[in-house]
C-alpha cells in the first residue's frame, strides 16, 4: 500500500476501534477508573426452582481491598421502614455456600455472589466440578465488583484446572464436561479483561483460544480482535479479521453491521470497489426497505468518490425509486438535484414527504400536477398529507376534496377518500367535521368496506365531543345496522354505560341484559353482566350471578364475572401460595397430554431439542453469546430460532424448556404461549406445568422476601414483572424504561436516593436484584399513597402518581368505575392485562 492508503486505512481502523469499544460499552459495559468493562461480565439471569428459600444479601458500600465483611450486607431499608432481628442461622456448607453464590451472581448480586463463592473455595471441601463453577463464577462476580486481577487469576486457575480449549483428559476436564461448564469460555472472558486493561497482545492470544475452541463465533470475536491488530499497528490483519467475521455465518442483521464497517474501511482505504461490493452484498440479505436505500445511498457515494459519476448517479436513482422511504434515500436525491440530475417530480415528492421536508415535498408535488393535467390521483393525498405537516389544515382538506372528485367514478377509492378526511380531520381537533365526514362516508357508502369503521368512530368522537345522548344513538344505529359484525356488540356495551352515566339506569339495564343472555362467551357480554351485578337488587341478580360463574373468555370482564360470582375481591391475595408443587410430576402428566395431542406413541422423547434443532447455527450460536454475556446478540440469535418455529407446537414446547433453563425467561414464556395458543388452550385449560411455563415465577427468591417486608401480595408483582418485561431483565423500553420492573431513569435515581442504595448507577436497574427491589419500593409506595388501592397504584405506576389521583379525584374506590374513568388507553389496557395475569397466577399458584 502506499504511504497515503495506508494512513487511511489507519484512521478507518481507527474509528473502527472506537465504535467497536463504544458498541461493548452501550451493551451492558461499564466504565471503571477509565477501564471498559465488557458486557460479557453480566452473566445470564437465574432458573430458579420455585419455593426454595434463599438468603438474599444486597449491594454493600464496602470499598475494594478493606477486607470481607463477616455477614452478608443487608438490604438498604426507608428510614421510616423498621428493620426487623435478624434470626441466627447455622454457618452454610461448602456446597451450599456454592449454590448461593450462583444464585446471588444469577441476581447480579455480585458482592455477595463474590464473599459466598470464595469462602466455599477457601473450605477446600469442594468436589472437583463444583471447584471449577465456584471459580468461573466468582471470577465473572470479581469482573463486575472492579478486581480485574483476581478476576484473571479465578480464569487462569480454570483454564489450568481443566486443560484450557484443548479440554485436557485429567479429572478436571471430565468433570467440567459431565457438568455442562465450557472452560474455553474463560478465554473470552480473559480476553475481554485484557484489552480493556489495554494489553492487546494477551488478549490476542486468548481470542485465538477461544476462537479454536468456538470456530462458529467468528463473526463476533473477529471484530474485537480487528480493533486489537489496529492498536498493534497491525492494519492488514485487521482488515482480514473483518473479512473473516463477515465470511463466517451470523445472524442476518449483524452481517449486515460487518459488512457496513468492513465497506467503511475499504472505502477510506481508497477501494473503492471492494466497498462497493459489500453494499451489494448488503442488498442481497437486507429485508427493510430503510437498509436496502441506504445500501444503494453508500454504495453511490463510493461511485462517485471513484469518480464513477454516472453509476453513482443509477445507485441514488434507483434508492428514489424504489425505497422512497429510508432517509438515506433522501441524502441521495439531495446528491442528485445537486448535481443536477432530473427526478421525476412525484417520486421526488414522495423522498421529501417520508423524510419529512414537506415544503419541498409540495412544490415537487405541486409541479407534477402542473407538468401531468392527466395524473395520478394519490398524489392530492400526498399533498394533503404534506400541507398536514406545515400545519395548514385547511389546504390539506382541500387536497383530500381534489381527490375524492378526481375519483366520483370509482367507488373504492372515493370512499377511501372520506375516510381519509375523517381521520385528518380527527387528528387536526376538527371533531366536529371528522363526524360529518364519516357520516357522509355512511350515507354514501352504507355497505362500504369501512362502514363499521365509519360508524364506529362516529359514536366514538361525539362522546368525545360530550354529546352523550348523540353517541348512544350512534352506539345503537351501528348494533342495529351492522348487527352480524364482531363490534356490535361493544358498541352496545358502549351505549349502555352511557346510558348509565347519564341516569338512564333501567334503559342501561335491559341492554346489559340482553348482552349477557346473547353474548355470554364475549367480553361485551361478561361486561354486562358485571354491571349486572353491581346494579340490580341481589334477588334480580341472581340468574346474572350463576351466568357469570360460567362467563367464557380470558379477558378483564370474564375474570371480573367470574371473580364476581365466586366472591373473590379484585387483587384479592389467595390464602397460601402452593410454590413446592411436584414440578417433575405436572412435566410428566403435559408431555404425555402433549404426546396424545401430537399423536406420537406412548414414552416418545418430547423434551429434548431434536439434532436438527439443537445443532442449528442460530441456537449454537444464541447459546453461545448467552453464556459469555452478549446478551443483545444472544436475543437476537435465539429470537430467530423461536419466530422461525413459532407455528410448530412442539419445537415450541421444546424451546420453551430451553430457553427456561438458559435464562432467557421472554423467549421461554413466548414459547409457551405459542404452545398454548397452537393448541387452542387456556392458561387454565391446560394443563398445569405449561401453563406456568407461560405464566412463571422467576426471581422468587428476590420477590417473595419484598412482598414479605412491605405486606403486599407477591403474586401481584409477579404479574406486574410478567406484564412489564416478561422477565427479562435486560429489557429497555421505547420509553427507556429499564430492566425487570421497568423503572425510567428519574425514577431509579429517586429509588436509589430514598433507599440509600450504595454506588448506584444507572446501568444497576439492569440487575435483577436492583431491578425487583425498585420496583417493589415504588409499587409499595403507590400503594400507600392510593389508600392500598391497587387499580390505583398500577395507574401511579404506569402513568405517574399525578394522572392516577386525577383519575381518583372522580370519587370511586370500585375498580371497574376507576378503569373507565382513566382516559388513557394504554393504563386502562396495562390494568387489565395485570388483573388478568395475576387472576391466572392465583389459579396456579393458590393452595387449594
Amino acid at each position: 500500500m502506499t504511504n497515503l492508503t495506508q494512513k487511511a486505512t489507519t484512521i478507518a481502523l481507527f474509528l473502527l476501534v472506537c465504535v467497536f469499544l463504544a458498541a461493548c460499552a452501550g451493551n451492558g459495559g461499564e466504565l471503571s477508573g477509565g477501564v471498559a468493562q465488557s458486557p460479557a461480565a453480566r452473566p445470564p439471569t437465574p432458573t430458579l426452582a420455585p419455593g426454595v428459600p434463599t438468603n438474599t444479601p444486597e449491594p454493600t458500600s464496602q470499598a475494594e481491598g478493606t477486607g470481607d465483611p463477616a455477614t452478608p450486607p443487608a438490604t438498604p431499608t426507608v428510614t421510616a421502614t423498621a428493620t426487623r432481628t435478624p434470626i441466627p442461622t447455622a454457618t452454610p456448607s461448602p456446597v451450599e455456600r456454592l449454590a448461593l453464590g450462583q444464585t446471588h451472581l444469577r441476581n447480579e448480586n455480585y458482592e455477595a455472589a463474590a464473599l459466598e463463592l470464595r469462602a466455599a473455595l477457601q473450605s477446600g471441601e469442594l468436589e472437583t466440578a463444583g471447584r471449577l463453577a465456584a471459580l468461573q463464577g466468582l471470577g465473572l462476580a470479581y469482573w463486575q465488583t472492579g478486581r480485574y486481577t483476581e478476576a484473571g487469576n479465578a480464569f487462569n486457575e480454570l483454564l489450568a484446572l481443566t486443560g484450557g480449549a484443548g479440554g485436557g483428559s485429567g479429572p478436571a476436564a471430565q468433570a467440567a464436561q459431565e457438568t455442562g461448564l465450557y472452560p474455553a469460555d474463560a478465554y473470552f472472558y480473559l480476553a475481554e479483561l485484557q484489552q480493556a486493561s489495554g494489553d492487546c497482545a494477551a488478549a490476542m492470544g486468548a481470542y485465538e483460544s477461544y476462537l479454536a475452541a468456538n470456530p462458529d463465533m467468528a463473526a463476533y470475536v473477529q471484530p474485537r480482535m480487528a480493533a486489537c491488530y489496529v492498536i498493534l499497528g497491525d492494519d492488514g490483519a485487521a482488515v482480514a479479521a473483518l473479512e473473516a467475521a463477515v465470511a463466517s455465518a451470523v445472524h442476518r442483521v449483524v452481517e449486515v453491521e460487518l459488512r457496513l464497517q468492513l465497506a467503511r474501511v475499504y472505502e477510506n482505504a481508497g477501494n473503492y470497489a471492494a466497498a462497493v461490493a459489500q453494499y451489494d452484498a448488503i442488498l442481497a440479505v437486507a429485508q427493510t426497505e430503510n437498509t436496502r436505500g441506504e445500501a444503494l445511498y453508500l454504495a453511490g457515494s463510493a461511485e462517485l468518490a471513484a469518480g464513477n459519476a454516472v453509476t453513482a448517479h443509477e445507485r441514488y436513482l434507483a434508492a428514489v425509486n424504489n425505497y422512497p422511504r429510508s432517509y438515506a434515500s433522501y441524502e441521495a436525491l439531495i446528491a442528485l438535484v445537486d448535481a443536477g440530475v432530473g427526478v421525476d417530480e412525484f417520486q421526488r415528492g414522495l423522498v421529501d414527504y417520508y423524510a419529512r421536508a414537506y415544503e419541498p415535498a409540495v412544490a415537487a408535488f405541486n409541479r407534477f400536477v402542473a407538468a401531468n393535467p392527466v395524473h395520478r390521483e394519490d398524489v392530492h393525498l400526498y399533498l394533503a398529507w404534506s400541507y398536514e405537516g406545515l400545519g395548514n389544515t385547511t389546504a390539506a382538506v382541500a387536497e383530500i376534496d381534489e381527490y375524492i372528485r378526481a375519483n366520483a367514478a370509482d367507488a373504492a377509492a372515493s370512499s377511501q377518500g372520506w375516510i381519509e378526511r375523517a381521520k385528518l380531520q380527527a387528528r387536526a381537533g376538527l371533531l366536529t367535521d371528522a363526524v360529518d365526514s364519516y357520516l357522509t362516508y355512511l350515507e354514501q357508502y352504507p355497505d362500504g368496506e369501512q362502514a363499521v369503521f365509519a360508524a364506529w368512530w362516529a359514536a366514538a368522537l361525539t362522546e368525545r365531543l360530550g354529546n352523550l345522548a348523540g353517541a348512544v344513538a350512534r352506539y345503537q344505529e351501528l348494533a342495529e345496522t351492522y348487527s352480524w359484525h364482531e363490534d356490535a356488540p361493544e358498541a352496545l356495551y358502549r351505549a349502555a354505560f352511557l346510558l348509565r352515566i347519564m341516569g338512564y339506569q333501567a334503559e342501561a339495564v335491559a341492554i346489559w341484559q340482553n348482552l349477557a343472555e346473547s353474548y355470554p362467551d364475549r367480553e361485551s357480554g361478561a361486561a354486562a353482566m358485571v354491571w349486572l351485578l353491581k346494579t340490580l337488587p341481589e334477588e334480580e341478580a341472581q340468574p346474572y350471578l350463576e351466568l357469570a360463574a360460567q362467563a367464557g373468555g380470558e379477558g378483564y370482564y370474564a375474570w371480573r364475572a367470574r371473580h364476581i360470582a365466586a366472591g373473590i375481591a379484585p387483587f384479592e391475595p389467595v390464602g397460601e401460595l402452593d410454590l413446592a408443587f411436584d414440578q417433575e410430576a405436572e412435566q410428566a402428566a403435559a408431555e404425555e397430554w402433549l404426546r396424545n395431542w401430537l399423536g406420537l406413541e406412548p414414552g416418545t422423547d418430547i423434551r429434548s431439542l431434536p439434532a436438527e434443532l439443537a445443532q442449528s447455527g442460530g441456537l449454537a450460536r444464541g447459546e453461545k453469546l448467552w453464556r459469555i454475556g452478549l446478551r443483545e446478540e444472544a436475543r437476537r440469535e435465539l429470537e430467530a430460532v423461536r419466530t422461525a418455529y413459532s407455528e410448530d407446537v412442539l419445537a415450541s414446547y421444546q424451546l420453551a424448556l430451553h430457553f427456561s433453563e438458559l435464562g432467557l425467561y421472554r423467549s421461554s414464556i413466548l414459547a409457551a404461549s405459542s404452545v398454548l395458543r397452537l393448541t387452542g388452550m387456556t392458561a387454565l385449560e391446560a394443563p398445569r406445568f405449561l401453563a406456568r411455563l407461560a405464566y412463571p415465577v422467576y426471581y422468587g427468591d428476590l420477590i417473595l422476601p419484598q412482598a414479605d417486608e412491605y405486606g403486599y401480595d407477591p403474586l401481584l408483582q409477579f404479574a406486574l414483572v410478567r406484564q412489564e418485561s416478561l422477565f427479562e431483565s435486560f429489557a429497555t423500553s421505547s420509553a427507556v424504561a429499564q430492566g425487570l420492573s421497568q423503572v425510567i431513569p428519574e425514577t431509579g435515581a429517586y429509588i436509589a436516593q430514598q433507599l440509600a442504595w450504595p454506588d448506584y448507577d444507572n446501568e444497576d436497574l439492569y440487575r435483577p436484584v436492583v431491578g425487583i427491589a425498585f420496583g417493589a419500593f415504588y409499587l409499595n409506595e403507590q400503594l400507600e399513597a392510593f389508600e392500598g388501592s391497587v387499580p390505583a397504584a398500577l395507574a401511579a405506576y404506569n402513568a405517574g402518581p399525578g394522572n392516577a389521583t386525577r383519575w381518583a379525584r372522580q370519587g370511586s374506590q370500585d375498580i371497574d368505575v376507576y378503569k373507565e374513568n382513566i382516559t388513557f388507553a394504554e393504563t386502562r389496557l396495562y390494568i387489565e392485562r395485570i388483573y388478568v395475569g395475576h387472576a391466572i397466577y392465583r389459579a396456579l399458584y393458590g393452595r387449594s
